[in-house]
């Protein structure tokens, strides 16, 4: 048979496997069909009797289990002279086949095992297809005779690198909310590493070995549950017709629509995903018991495994001891789930109030503790609602975890502030951690531990789960003063984070409003922790250091409010009357002439300037302002602070629409807006602030885009730039999570500033949102004197301090028209029916 016909064979073949795949979920029989296909084509290359070159299959070609796109994974033996790996590769080139190969002799291929860890797993997973079998043989002796016998500890400590190295990068848990179906944890190389390590152990066995400390039940549901991740696989394939093994919402709710097609979208995704992870879990959690008896057997104390007693409340008072005893967990090799539930006579367990007291009262060694009671089924006896979270989808796209885990991952995440080894340790932290007693710490765990306990009904979590919780306390005999912290805990657990990226301390009735719903010193301190435990366990973007500042300048201003017990406009004047005063002295000494400019400068700004701004930004503020006054033209300050936020300062005229051109001028240059504080200057000079970051690079790297954005906005003032125009085709385009995000949602607050309407804005984060934003308040005659500007993963948060142009507050039916109005302006945009600027 010739190429061309060997192409249309295999390309029919894919073909007809993918309908089938489609058509009957993802069947594996068509599998071994396509793979059936493959073999005999590499037969008629390479017939049986031909000597010194053989065909092997790896990956899953060899596993006889390859997705539609996969790479079609084989290497090549050969031996001797008058082999020729050329006549066999070019013919699959002209078949059209994507073929990752390797041409090598066996004595290479063994030297090449200790060198590449890949290539070693790939020749463990080898599965003869053609040619000389005496080669595929030796290969198979000589990867035992490396790797097998008295090597075997150095290939399970090899495994047990790559795993580590595989969660650091794909996600560490198998509740993940865009989960890599192969190489997250629970994915289909958990069972892989599984039965490699079988084959070093007893490579010779033809029967299906399982290890003594695996029962069969055991094995099966785990083959069972990588089963069905291939099906989920191999329609992840076919629906999107490329290779796609990373459950992207898009992806979800195509498979989920195929399996429960007469289901609600979200409905069908949260079942399609529960699935996922208990499939996921089963083969997380044999995965590491393996590897921990394994690694506890032959590394000993290097990697201890306790063995429990059989009754659950006797192994949790084990693992008390060693919690109150201060000694170090290891994951993954304590046997939670060898824990039961029930005694003997098949009485449910409990233990004491006391005893769960003691518990979640002693900071920063919870976390273990608390995973081990959810391993066993006993955190769902003590907190029922807590048993269905595990597996839950959420919505909220900038977590990175189920309902479940995100809880028991802000349980760690305390633990390792108290422990001070956490990314979130903002100098706040210092102060919120000392006089904490016993009875606020306990109420501070259980907050953390209940805190999303109201998801998966509808509505607002916050306040039903503060009644879910107050009602299940109640029921375990917790006092009545820690009851009614953690149930303000639960209910307000979002609220430093909106008032910090959304609201600004700087205006006095804000910061007044927020001590007064705080109420005590001590519930500011344990607000703070749970909400840097719960941010903290988002995932990898739900962290960063200008967030931490905005909690910190919070925490500080909220604390010093409390002490004072009441606070007023007067303790602004007089703070900002302080940081003048300090500033003026530290100038008279060191340049008199800059003194007597910040006379002048001062003169024309409020007291919430000197109030809000260090004195770092006041005099950076006073130098550009200099040299706006001496050279009549705008003026431009970057600097990149530490850890990597760059503030970019702008000091130019004042102008109707200013914020909405500076807005597009940074969209145009690439830059990406995470806060803005602005301010007017009584002889018509404007004072802006933003911190940003380079949409094309590092932010440490952002000269070239702030050099272009001064280029944009010179043209812009001289009108060369035409900013509705290019603006009108840089909207962005939503990305797979736009499937589920609330599209526009405006909030108006008119109760928490007593000088100023406060505009929440809910959108996508999409390219030129904030011009958007900025040119619609401009559009309805309004002023912004101050804006926070945040995001979560792709939604932003953006929060604006507006009023009328002539400085009076909107009333309320004001406020809902500008509402109103930005609403339809971005969905306009979005939806992309034609430009809403000009």
């Amino acid at each position: 048979m010739s190429g061309t016909e060997w192409k249309k064979r295999i390309s029919s073949a894919r073909d007809k496997f993918i309908t089938r795949i489609v058509e009957e979920g993802g069947t594996l029989h068509a599998t071994r069909e396509y793979v059936h296909v493959l073999d005999s084509f590499f037969r008629t290359l390479v017939p049986g009797n031909k000597k010194g070159l053989a065909i092997v299959a790896r990956g899953s070609y060899a596993r006889r289990e390859p997705a539609p796109f996969s790479d079609v994974d084989c290497a090549v033996l050969v031996e001797g002279e008058h082999a020729k790996p050329e006549d066999i590769l070019y013919p699959l080139w002209d078949a059209g086949l994507d073929v990752g190969h390797v041409v090598l002799t066996v004595e290479d291929a063994a030297q090449l095992s200790q060198k590449d860890h890949t290539s070693l797993t790939a020749f463990l997973d080898g599965r003869f297809v053609a040619g000389d079998r005496g080669l595929y043989c030796e290969l198979k002796r000589a990867l035992w005779n490396t790797w097998g016998g008295c090597r075997y500890p150095d290939f399970l400590f090899l495994l047990l690198e790559i795993k580590r190295h595989r969660y650091e990068k794909y996600g560490p848990q198998p509740y993940l909310l865009k989960p890599h179906i192969k190489f997250s944890a629970g994915g289909l190389r958990d069972f892989h590493e599984l039965k490699w390590l079988l084959f070093l152990m007893q490579p010779e066995s033809k029967k299906k070995v399982v290890l003594p400390f695996v029962s069969v039940p055991e094995w099966r549901q785990a083959t069972k549950a990588y089963r069905q991740l291939l099906r989920y696989r191999n329609l992840m394939h076919a629906l999107s017709r490329r290779k796609e093994d990373v459950f992207h919402p898009d992806i979800q709710r195509g498979l989920a629509m195929h399996f429960y097609s007469a289901l609600d979208a979200e409905v069908a995704v949260r079942k399609l995903m529960r699935n996922y992870y208990m499939c996921a879990e089963k083969l997380f959690r044999l995965s590491t018991k393996v590897f921990g008896v394994l690694a506890s057997q032959i590394y000993g104390k290097d990697a201890p495994c306790l063995s429990l007693p059989a009754e659950a409340t006797e192994q949790l008072d084990e693992l008390v001891k060693y919690q109150m005893a201060g000694r170090r967990f290891v994951a993954g090799c304590w046997d939670y789930h060898g824990m039961e539930a029930k005694d003997e006579n098949g009485k449910e367990n409990t233990l004491s109030t006391s005893t769960l007291a003691r518990i979640f009262s002693h900071r920063g060694r919870v976390g273990e503790v608390v995973r081990a009671l959810h391993a066993t089924g006993l955190l769902g006896k003590f907190f029922p609602p807590l048993a269905g979270l595990q597996y839950m989808y959420q919505f909220d796209f900038y977590h990175h975890y189920s309902v479940g885990a995100h809880t028991l991952t802000a349980v760690n995440s305390l633990d390792a502030i108290f422990n001070r080894q956490s990314a979130v340790l903002i100098p706040a932290v210092e102060d919120a951690c000392v006089e904490l007693n016993h009875e606020d710490i306990l109420a501070l765990y259980l907050g953390v531990l209940l805190h999303d306990i109201g998801k998966g009904h509808g509505g607002e979590h916050e306040i039903r789960g503060a009644r879910i919780a107050r009602g299940i306390l109640k029921r375990l005999g917790f006092p009545s003063s820690v009851i009614d912290h953690v149930c303000f805990l639960v209910q307000n657990h979002t609220m430093m984070t909106r008032f910090s990226q959304t609201r600004d301390p700087g205006d006095i009735s804000t910061l007044r409003t927020f001590a007064e719903m705080v109420g005590e010193t001590p519930r500011l301190k344990t607000l703070l922790l749970l909400t840097l435990a719960d941010m903290s366990a988002l995932g990898p973007e739900g962290w960063t250091y200008w967030k931490g500042s905005l909690l910190n300048d919070l925490y500080f201003r909220a604390a010093e409010a409390l002490e004072l017990g009441e606070i007023t406009t007067g303790y602004m004047e007089r703070k900002a009357r302080e940081r003048l005063q300090h500033l003026q002295q530290v100038l008279e000494a060191e340049d008199p002439e800059e003194s007597r400019l910040l006379r002048t400068f001062s003169s024309g700004l409020p007291s919430r300037y000197f109030f809000t701004h260090d004195v770092d930004d006041i005099r950076s503020h006073l130098s550009l302002f200099a040299r706006f006054i001496k050279e009549k033209k705008t003026q431009v300050a970057v600097e990149v602070r530490k850890r990597g936020d760059v503030h970019l300062s702008v000091v130019t005229n004042d102008r109707p629409g200013l914020l909405a051109i500076l807005c597009g001028c940074m969209t145009l240059a690439g830059l990406n807006i995470v806060s803005a504080r602005i301010e007017s200057h009584a002889s018509g000079i404007a004072i802006d602030d933003f911190v940003v970051f380079s949409t094309s690079s590092d932010r440490e790297t952002v000269g070239a885009d702030t050099a272009l954005f001064m280029h944009y906005l010179e043209d812009a003032e001289k009108g060369k730039l035409n900013l509705a125009d290019r603006m009108s085709v840089r909207i962005g385009r939503l990305d797979h999570w736009g499937l589920w995000l609330p599209r526009v949602k405006v909030i108006v607050d008119n109760e928490v500033s007593d000088d100023y309407t406060v505009l929440e804005v809910i959108a996508p984060d999409v390219r030129g949102l904030l011009y958007l934003l900025t040119w619609a308040v401009k559009e309805c005659g309004c002023d912004i004197h101050a804006a926070r500007v945040t995001t979560r993963a792709q939604q932003a948060r953006d929060g604006f301090y507006i009023t009328h142009t002539g400085g009076s507050k909107l009333s309320d039916s004001e406020a809902r028209k500008v509402a109103k109005f930005i609403e339809e302006t971005v969905e306009e945009a979005l939806e992309g029916q034609g430009s809403t600027t000009q």
